[in-house]
């Protein structure tokens, strides 16, 4: 009896022990992903490219631009009416923003 016992902890163990080595392989995956992501936005970034769509930093641009422009740069979203949020909405669609 005392053998099987034994014999049912090791299983225990070693199912745990694949677990958490899937568990690993998973997050080191996860990990490589996110890094690869990070890269291409770094690319993005060093890139000359003009396009918002394209590049973060001329997204942000666009962005600010439109914000100054529109004199809702200084503007805090809770004191913002209803209207506010329609017309920016409408502006950066006329930039060729769409939110989904």
């Amino acid at each position: 009896m005392e053998s099987d016992e034994s014999e049912e902890e090791e299983e225990e163990d070693e199912e745990i022990k694949m677990g958490e080595e899937e568990d690993e392989a998973i997050h080191d995956e996860e990990a490589d992903d996110n890094e690869e992501d990070e890269e291409e936005m770094d690319d993005a970034e060093e890139g000359e490219s003009e396009d918002p769509l394209k590049s973060i930093k001329a997204f942000k641009k666009l962005v600010v631009k439109t914000l100054e422009d529109n004199e809702m740069s200084e503007k805090r979203a809770c004191k913002m009416e209803i209207i506010d949020f329609l017309n920016l909405l409408n502006i950066f669609n006329e930039k060729g923003v769409h939110f989904k």
